[in-house]
């Protein structure tokens, strides 16, 4: 049987910057998108899938362009391993490399036969993100109030701000007070002339910092996501950050990072808490409510790799286990973390049993065998192709098993 023998290439033979639709996934194929696997039979137009371009194997998140189901496709081939699971038109597009040889190499899956051994797509680059240097949680949230004290008396503080600089009242002992708006317009103005600014949500609440180091506001999340959690009450004032953690192994740690982020947590055997209206509010937009609604805050997606990298540290810490392998019971939270792991370098597993995802994080060389892992099935099942936008590759699979396997088009 020819590779192209039953599917007619779709599109104009001489459009610029387009390669023919070929191949085909079943329908159960899942490839990773920014927010986690998709059945490649419920992928749409406008969808940004996680591509790999296969000569500077660098990833990136890429559009899908194009998904075109076809028929009449009667004979698939099964390429199943223990890390890989899966069913494609023979045609379907496959880069691979060699022992031998690091260099991708493209085929179609129905070419595969003629070869003994050959290993998948094992590594690629992470794409570079931008070092975040710090965090001004006045960023983040809309609600508070400012406090700007200043060693020098109120009104020579005044007459050092701008005129239209207003604050919206003042005390003796504690400082100047400006709302939002104001603070944000004249932020360098305020920050310039005070000894200390801090932030609070209200006349009785504490005064807290605002400004915390990257590192330490994304190690701080990290924890949050894994062990935390943010009750609001009308018993209390001020909503109630916990970060549980018994272990004693880990405690130092959290204790070292609340004196750097300058917030003192009331201790327990059970873990660190405190409390603060608008740390609550920023934590519950930032990273969900609920342990069902834990996510990776967008704004991670595009830091640098060590950092992501201390993010992922943290979450594994805190919910992972030794054997590199995380628990969430939050779909939105597993699908952050398998892009986070792919994003480093690591080919993602996971399995499901009810809500509870298990996520299995390895950095195997895989390979496969013709004469032992590929076989023919009959099929009478639409197929799908995925045209993407620019790379060839996409990271896709069965059953939770994912492989770099090539795109059915890209333009």
């Amino acid at each position: 049987m020819q590779a192209s023998e039953n599917y007619p290439l779709a599109g104009p033979k001489n459009s610029p910057r387009t390669v023919l639709a070929e191949g085909g996934f079943t329908a159960d194929t899942e490839i990773m998108t920014t927010t986690g696997p998709v059945m490649a039979a419920e992928l749409t137009s406008g969808d940004t899938v996680l591509a790999l371009n296969p000569t500077t194997r660098m990833v990136k998140p890429k559009e899908v362009v194009k998904v075109q189901t076809i028929h009449d496709v009667d004979e698939i081939i099964a390429l199943e391993t223990r890390r890989c699971d899966f069913r494609l038109a023979p045609d379907h597009p496959f880069f691979y490399t060699t022992k031998a040889i690091s260099k991708i190499r493209k085929t179609t899956v129905a070419d595969l036969q003629q070869w003994f051994q050959r290993r998948f797509v094992n590594e690629w680059q992470p794409r570079s993100g931008t070092r975040l240097e710090e965090v001004d949680i006045t960023d983040l949230v809309d609600v508070y109030e400012i406090c700007a004290a200043s060693e020098d008396h109120g009104i020579a503080f005044r007459a050092a701000l701008p005129d239209d600089c207003t604050p919206v009242g003042s005390s003796s002992h504690k400082g100047c007070l400006f709302d939002p708006d104001t603070f944000k317009q004249y932020q360098s103005e305020i920050e310039s002339v005070a000894d200390r600014t801090t932030i609070h949500s209200g006349s009785n609440s504490r005064r807290r910092p605002y400004r915390f180091e990257g590192d330490d506001f994304i190690e701080f999340l990290g924890w949050f996501i894994a062990e935390g959690s943010v009750s609001w009450t009308q018993s209390r004032d001020t909503p109630h950050i916990q970060l549980a953690q018994k272990d004693e192994r880990h405690r130092p740690k959290i204790a070292s990072l609340f004196e750097r982020l300058g917030i003192k947590p009331s201790v327990t055997n059970n873990g660190f808490s405190f409390g603060s209206t608008i740390f609550g509010t920023m934590l519950d937009e930032l990273c969900g409510h609920g342990s069902k609604n834990k996510r990776i805050p967008s704004f991670i997606w595009n830091v640098s790799n060590p950092q992501k990298q201390l993010l992922f540290e943290t979450l594994m810490i805190g919910d992972g286990t030794d054997q590199r392998t995380y628990y969430t019971a939050s779909e939105e939270l597993a699908g952050d973390v398998l892009r986070l792991s792919l994003e480093l370098g690591s080919k993602p597993r996971y399995t499901k049993r009810g809500d509870m995802w298990r996520i299995f994080v390895s950095s195997n060389a895989d390979g496969f065998r013709s004469d032992r892992n590929l076989d023919w099935e009959a099929n009478s099942d639409p197929l799908y192709r995925v045209t993407i936008y620019d790379f060839s590759l996409v990271m896709a699979g069965r059953n939770g098993k994912f492989q770099w396997v090539g795109a059915s088009g890209v333009v």
